[in-house]
């Protein structure tokens, strides 16, 4: 596999010729080594720029080549504005794989030219929570500028690419990325196992692994999903919302022995995808706009399952509410939950059920149905930042032995050079767009087979939301964010935080 792509060149790491002279070279500061990044700039913008290649700062840390990164739905949280505290050029993405670079001198297992996908949460690999591979957890990583101890008593483990609440290391969406303790954040995969099917090693199965990209990444937390509720044989299962995780939440149900899945969405694309991940029979599709109510995908599964669900999941996406109150809010930037598939979930399952889910706000679902809970004995998990080291191993078992092959994910494959334009046509909501998967320079020239090509320039532009959309979408949406003035804003959230408290819904 070729290390570059045809049209490009390597950087070049040499400093500038000097005339030839009798007199003793000057001594002067090499040029720093530039390398490209998708940059932060504010609400509704991203750019490519040239950044400084990272150094190797600690001992044991390592620099990687990136050769592919992806974009992930909680990207969109930074480039929609609902992310709080986000500098100015800072670097995004959170999944990637690539080639080693640079090593420490600490650094035991690792060395240059590895292939490796790297870990999307920073662990230190010796507290106790990363003795027991409960990564998500680490505490001893995290240098952010806020914590989330006013909510939930601790503080939130160091992420690649965030900028914000979960620390400020520089992301993936880049050509380098520096990687802390690196014996213990990167995993080495074998080169029978391409990049498309190893980047997951972040969020968001066995052979994806292999790929730099975020697939890998986005299977673990379905993966912890399943584990954490304990699906076995037999069990019937409810899974709501169908994007790359509830697509990889049907497969890994169907895996456990789930004898019938019910997925839940409102695109018959996804309906069908799901479809695919099971054998025949055992997943049965609902969209849920053909329904007469909202409320009634729970009176449909009481129909078909009277004794309700061993298991349901909720993979739904905070970009796509449901009620009226939850789009008024979301419009008033005053989102603070999702509590209404939360509460079909819990009204789903039997008792003594098992309800995963995961919110993308602190202190989220402070309306859910807790007397349910409470008189139907249902334990509830959250499945938030997944714990890479736990699972990745096993998943890249499962794909280095064909149990599972997660480049069914994969719909959209770009250059990173294009991933700035992207951003639009991700956040319009696509539904023919499932994974996107973005190459460097440094990535495979052509694509694995059954992976989708480059995506030309003529096909980004015919795309919703694509270039020649873009400018007056974020023209728009920029505009509305203006009308919203800061006395308005201002007097919203009080009127809000007096509502919860008159309604005693106040955290």
């Amino acid at each position: 596999m070729s290390l570059f792509n045809s049209d490009y060149q390597p950087i070049s790491t040499a400093t500038p010729a000097t005339a030839a002279t009798h007199e003793p070279a000057a001594t002067s500061t090499p040029v720093p080594v530039k390398g490209k990044a998708v940059t932060y700039s504010g609400t509704y913008s991203v750019g490519l720029v040239d950044v400084n290649v990272p150094e190797v700062v600690k001992d044991d840390d390592v620099v990687v080549k990136i050769t592919a990164t992806t974009l992930c739905g909680s990207d969109l949280h930074l480039w929609h504005g609902e992310a709080t505290g986000i500098a100015a050029g800072t670097v995004l993405g959170h999944e990637c794989v690539g080639i080693v670079d640079k090593v420490g001198s600490a650094v035991k297992n690792l060395k240059e030219g590895d292939r490796v996908v790297v870990a999307s949460n920073i662990a230190c690999g010796e507290c106790r929570f990363c003795k027991q591979k409960i990564t998500s957890m680490c505490e001893r990583t995290a240098q952010s500028i806020a914590d989330l101890r006013g909510s939930t008593g601790q503080r939130t483990p160091e992420s690649f690419g965030c900028g914000h609440l979960p620390g400020k290391m520089p992301g993936a969406q880049a050509e380098y990325a520096r990687v802390p303790v690196a014996d213990f954040n990167c995993l080495k995969i074998p080169d029978e196992v391409p990049d498309e099917k190893g980047i997951k090693a972040t969020s968001n199965g066995v052979k994806q692994y292999i790929q730099t990209d975020a697939v890998y990444i986005n299977s673990i937390v379905p993966l912890r999903r399943i584990k954490d509720t304990g699906i076995k044989d037999g069990d019937i299962v409810g899974i709501w919302g169908l994007g790359p995780i509830g697509q990889a939440a049907v497969r890994f149900a169907a895996l456990a022995g789930a004898r019938r899945i019910y997925a839940i969405d409102k695109l018959d694309s996804r309906l069908a995808l799901a479809r695919q991940g099971a054998k025949p029979g055992v997943v049965q599709t609902i969209n849920y706009q053909q329904l007469e109510e909202l409320d009634d995908v729970v009176e449909f599964i009481q129909a078909k399952c009277p004794e309700g669900l061993d298991c349901a999941i909720d993979a739904t996406s905070t970009h796509e509410p449901k009620s009226l109150l939850h789009k008024a809010e979301k419009v008033l930037r005053l989102e603070s939950d999702n509590p209404n598939v939360v509460n079909e979930c819990i009204r789903s399952v039997r008792k003594m059920g098992r309800v995963g889910v995961v919110s993308s706000y602190p202190g989220a679902m402070n309306h859910f149905n807790m007397g349910a809970v409470m008189e139907k004995g249902i334990r509830l998990f959250g499945n938030g930042t997944p714990p890479v080291h736990l699972y990745w191993q096993e998943i890249l078992d499962k794909i280095v032995s064909d149990e599972l092959d997660p480049t069914f994910l994969i719909t959209q494959r770009i250059r990173l050079e294009d991933v700035p334009d992207f951003y639009p046509v991700w956040a319009s909501r696509v539904p023919s767009i499932q994974k996107v998967f973005a190459v460097t320079r440094f990535g495979p020239e052509k694509a694995h087979p059954g992976t989708p090509a480059l995506t030309s320039n003529q096909q980004l532009e015919r795309l919703d939301g694509g270039r020649r959309r873009s400018s007056l979408l974020v023209t728009v949406q920029q505009m509305g964010g203006r009308r919203r003035s800061s006395f308005l804003q201002s007097m919203l959230s009080e009127g809000k935080t007096y509502l919860d408290k008159a309604l005693g819904t106040a955290q």
